[in-house]
Formats: C-alpha cells, structure tokens, sequence
C-alpha cells in the first residue's frame, strides 16, 4: 500500500509537469492593425519583442548597420542593448529573421537572430544565473565529483572511518531528503525539457522565483529550488553539530557529489521515462535509509549508538 501511494503521487507530479504550458492566442481573430498582431505573434514564437532588454555576455558582437550590408559596428561584454526591430529575409538561406539592437543612439545595427542569441543573455539575474549554469555546470559537476573520489581515496589511506549519506550517514534525515529533493527537480526540469520545452524558454526570458505566478509544472519546479535552499541551511546547521570541522567538509563533499550525481542521473533518464521509476525505487530506499538511523544517544558525548545498551563505538563509554 505504501509502494503504491508513492507511485501515484510520482505519476501525479510528473503529471502536471508535462501538462502545463502558457497559452498561445490566435491573432487572426482579432482586429488588430498588422504592426501590431505581427509583434504579438513574434514574441509568442520568439519570447521576446521590440523593447526587450539583452545583455551581451561574448567578448565582442559585430553588427551591420543594414542586413546583409558589409559596413559595420561592433559592441563588447557587458553592453546592455535593447531590441529596435525585427526582419524577415526569406532570400537568407542561413537565418532569414534579422534583428536590430542598440546599445545607445550613436550604436546600433542588424544581426541574424541564431548569431545574436548565441551571444546574449536577459538582462535579468535569474536569467543570467540560468545561462551561466547551463554552459559551465558539467564543468563544476566533474571537478566536484573528482574533489570528492580523491577525498574519501586520502581518508582510506588514513583508515579513517567514512561518513556518507544513505550508507554510514549521520543521525539526521536531513541529508537524505536534500538528496531526494534533488531528485524530484532533476525529474520536473527534465519532464519539462522534453514534454514541453517553450515553456521553459519562456520562463529564460521573463523569470521569477514566485511559483504563484508560474504555470503549474514551473511552479512544482520552483517550489522545490526554494525548499532545496531551506534543506540546505538545515543541512549545514546537523553537520556541524555532529561532526568535527574536518569531517564535515568531507561530508559536505560527498553529499554535494552525490546530489550532483542524482540531478545529472534523473536529468537524463527522465526523457526516456525510466527516470520515473528510478525515482519511486530511489525515494524508497532513501526513506528506509532514514528509518534505520539510530534512535538512541551516549551518554557521555551524546552521539548516535547501534541499541540501548552498548559500548559506544566513539568515546568507548559503556551505555547500561
């Protein structure tokens, strides 16, 4: 019975995941002079319009002072440029959308829309944060994995006892749930990603952490970003109480590696639905981890012991 609650509350968050999207409008129904039906529908395909706010975030952006002219001005990183204007050249065989930005009166000029986007970001942080971490994060998910292997090779080597969640894990459900949450976001970003990928490019474009103002599916994926940062501060908080400085950055090596293995794993497989069930066998296990954590303190120096009455295996005090 408790196997199959799991499986029908999985089912039912990845449910509405997929299921929710922002909703497009029919333009042609309307009356509406051409100008502006015209930029209605280009930012419902393209997410953005005229006005809209670019950072650049490429060392330098050429752009032609007319599409297709070989004259042209060039903009660095961190020049903030507006849209001016848009164009279609069905002639274009490489990209037949052009589009004029500014970044002052005196700057401005047309570029190929592919050629732009591959060098821009939203001026918003949030965005910012998402393309930084979509273009660096398997970088950093290596070297943390890698700092994490040669951590727990040098502990061995002292035969120092290992400390690590779902294994020899603290006395805390803390780290095992911070795992599991972790899960559970890799399962909606991915679900999202594949069932319905505009409406996360939306979501790149006009950002916000308030999952009220979200689609569903977004709004399940924010709300688990937020409860991942508040596990977080409790993690750290259980760690540093029952360990020692040394012995809890190895544990928060370990942690953060196996967190990072867990997002890129359910990431990954959930395009091909077995990360679903995946996440149903892991959640399960996860949780009778957490069950068989220790209920019982020394004594003397109040730390976990196996039963009631034993010797305790950190100060050596016998518990009767």
């Amino acid at each position: 019975m408790q196997k199959s609650k799991w499986f029908f509350l999985v089912v039912l968050i990845c449910g509405f995941a997929v299921g929710c999207t922002y909703p497009s409008s029919d333009y042609s129904q309307k009356n509406l002079p051409d100008e502006v039906s015209d930029s209605m529908r280009f930012i419902e395909e393209h997410h953005y319009t005229i006005n809209y706010n670019f950072s650049v975030v490429a060392d330098s952006v050429i752009l032609e002072t007319a599409p297709q002219d070989s004259d042209s001005v060039t903009i660095y990183k961190g020049d903030l440029i507006v849209v001016a204007d848009f164009q279609v050249q069905p002639e274009d065989s490489i990209d037949s959308i052009y589009i004029k930005v500014a970044r002052d009166q005196e700057t401005f000029g047309w570029i190929r829309e592919t050629q732009l986007l591959d060098k821009v970001t939203p001026d918003d942080p949030i965005s910012e944060f998402i393309y930084l971490f979509s273009h660096t994060h398997l970088l950093w998910f290596l070297l943390l994995i890698g700092l994490a292997i040669l951590n727990y090779l040098y502990r061995v080597s002292l035969r120092k006892p290992l400390q690590i969640v779902h294994f020899n894990d603290i006395d805390s459900p803390y780290p095992a749930l911070l795992c599991i949450l972790i899960s559970v976001s890799a399962v909606f970003y991915g679900s999202i990603q594949h069932f319905v990928p505009e409406t996360w490019v939306h979501f790149y474009y006009y950002p916000s952490l308030n999952p009220f103002e979200l689609p569903l599916g977004l709004a399940c994926f924010i709300t688990c970003v937020w409860g991942i940062l508040i596990l977080m501060i409790a993690v750290l908080d259980e760690v540093f109480k029952k360990l020692s400085i040394g012995d809890s950055i190895t544990y928060l090596i370990g942690l953060a590696a196996i967190c990072v293995v867990c997002y890129i794993f359910f990431t990954f497989t959930t395009p091909y639905y077995i990360g679903y069930l995946f996440l149903i066998l892991y959640i399960g296990f996860a949780l009778s981890r957490c069950n068989s954590l220790s209920s019982y303190r020394c004594g003397a120096c109040g730390r976990p012991i196996p039963q009631k009455k034993c010797k305790c295996p950190h100060c050596g005090v016998l518990n009767e």
